[in-house]
């Protein structure tokens, strides 16, 4: 990287860096005026939505507050805001402290910051801020909404429902806020695991804000849980006009959206969006939209999967980019093909392996031996970002129990360790670790499909073990995904899985059922 050219950084440049605040000379009187209309414009911007360039514009704006005044509290706390509905923890942490450091008691930089720490998986640390923010400002139904969520992450739920139903019971309540109200009871009763008592909380919700994609989303997955599977699917598919997951000013593919309509003789673009097992999942539908007629199939899936998948199919096109001279006449994000194809317990394709490993050599270290005992592969924990990891992933310390097993070769197919399970993986030399040789899932299904069974709790390789037609055990938390349904053993997408599902006493009473299972299966 070549030395800079000894000048200092432009206003420009600074403004990039929102940790880099400028020390200066208060603002002239002129400036204050200029930075008060442009706040002005921005809120504006904010409240008329996309159609004036939302959330984008607002932000350019507030930029230029800061230009003139690099302590302005409401421009720094309003981007700590919109950072954090952007999912940018890092400029929310830093715009929020920022705020605080001149006015320690700024109940909006105190919430946005609660919710940033959240955004950066540290919930803990967001909680005593957000009850900070609704210390300060009591009868600000927002900071309520806050403090009721970090309190959903954390487990607190008592301390949440008296937050919400003390909300509700308010007579000051606008008719928008009460619906985000009933949400946020309907996420509670999720997470306890009373789906129909969730469902019932979003219906209430969207009868008073019906055009709501987040509470149809909510709505959708539990009512999939449910296996309502006809009004689930109509509901999920709003997702895609969740902000949150697709920003405004995010670029559409070229061609018309497909819903449905005749694909005979055109090139349809499918699209993975959701993650490693969303797109595992959902690849078995490449088959029937192929069986349409269309004249030509391109999926775009993500690096690690790219091998895999076009090894496992002779219907599409596998690719991590789009060509540029691409011009598809129909596109759709593959999690909406259940839906499209109106899927239900009894025509869910089940039809197993419907992947298989790339045809190369296994690389090094990635062959297993063969003889006598089981060859078992093991997973406790998922990728950190994804938004409810804190509920499927299991500390290595509690897990690794079930190695105690005699007559067992064990393999951690993980990718990643976490630095607080090496200890315990370390103390367990029995346990290969294989999966830190992956390099991507191609490397993952040679040696899945060189195993007799697969441990694992709900990540993408629960996926990929049922999509190879291996038998797999996943371990379910109390609020599962809702693919996995709530109340039977088995799944209606992989038949080789079995169910282990938590209840309120936690992991350990599940832990002790799978070490007792396996120690049947080696007997067998």
């Amino acid at each position: 990287m070549a030395a800079s050219s000894g000048t200092g950084p432009t206003d420009r440049q600074r403004q990039r860096h929102p940790d880099r605040a400028r020390t200066t000379r208060p603002p002239a009187a002129a400036d204050r005026e200029q930075a008060e209309r442009l706040i002005q414009a921005a809120l504006g911007r904010q409240r008329a939505g996309d159609t004036h360039g939302g959330p984008e514009s607002a932000i350019r704006l507030l930029e230029q507050v800061l230009q003139l005044d690099p302590r302005h509290q409401m421009a720094l706390t309003q981007l700590a805001t919109l950072a954090v509905e952007r999912r940018d923890h890092v400029s929310a942490i830093t715009y929020a402290k920022r705020a605080l450091a001149d006015e320690p008691n700024c109940a909006p930089a105190l919430s946005a910051l609660g919710l940033a720490y959240w955004l950066a998986g540290k919930p803990a640390e967001g909680l005593p801020l957000a009850r900070r923010a609704m210390e300060i400002q009591p009868r600000h139904a927002e900071y309520q909404l806050n403090c009721a969520h970090l309190c959903l992450w954390l487990g607190y739920y008592e301390e949440a429902e008296a937050l919400l139903d003390a909300l509700l019971a308010a007579d000051w309540l606008d008719r928008p806020t009460r619906a985000r109200t009933l949400h946020r009871r309907a996420e509670l009763e999720t997470a306890r695991g009373r789906f129909d008592d969730a469902v019932a909380w979003t219906r209430a919700s969207l009868a008073l804000q019906p055009d709501n994609p987040t509470t149809h989303m909510i709505h959708g997955t539990n009512l999939l849980r449910l296996g309502q599977f006809e009004e689930g699917w109509r509901s999920y598919a709003i997702r895609e006009q969740i902000s949150f997951f697709y920003p405004p000013g995010t670029p559409s593919p070229p061609g018309e959206k497909w819903i449905g309509q005749d694909p005979r003789g055109k090139t349809i673009l499918l699209r993975d969006d959701q993650g490693y097992g969303d797109a595992i999942q959902f690849f078995r539908y490449l088959p029937l939209v192929w069986r349409l007629g269309p004249a030509r199939i391109v999926l775009l899936t993500f690096t690690l999967l790219r091998d895999l998948l076009a090894a496992s199919t002779q219907v599409a096109e596998v690719m991590t980019e789009a060509p540029p001279d691409l011009r598809p006449d129909l596109h759709c994000l593959t999690a909406s093909l259940p839906g499209l194809f109106s899927s239900r317990e009894g025509t869910i394709p089940v039809s197993v392996p419907y992947v298989r490993p790339p045809n190369r050599e296994p690389r090094d270290g990635l062959r297993l031996p063969r003889g006598e005992g089981l060859n078992v592969g093991l997973v406790w924990s998922g990728d950190p970002r994804h938004l409810t990891d804190h509920l499927r992933s299991i500390q290595a310390s509690r897990f690794l129990r079930i190695t105690r097993v005699p007559g067992v070769r064990f393999y951690c197919l993980q990718n990643l360790i976490r630095a607080s399970d090496i200890p315990t993986l370390e103390a367990c030399p029995a346990v290969d670790r294989i999966g830190e040789r992956f390099a991507d899932f191609g490397d993952t299904a040679s040696v899945v499909s060189q195993l007799d069974l697969v441990i694992t709790v709900d990540t993408s390789v629960a996926h990929l073990a049922g999509a190879l037609g291996k038998p797999v055990w996943i371990l379910l938390p109390l609020a599962p995904d809702w693919r996995w349904l709530t109340d039977r053993a088995d799944s209606p997408w992989y038949p080789t899985a079995r169910l282990f599902r938590c209840g309120l006493d936690g992991w350990d009473p599940v832990l002790a059922r799978v070490e007792t299972a396996l120690r049947g299966l080696v007997r067998s």
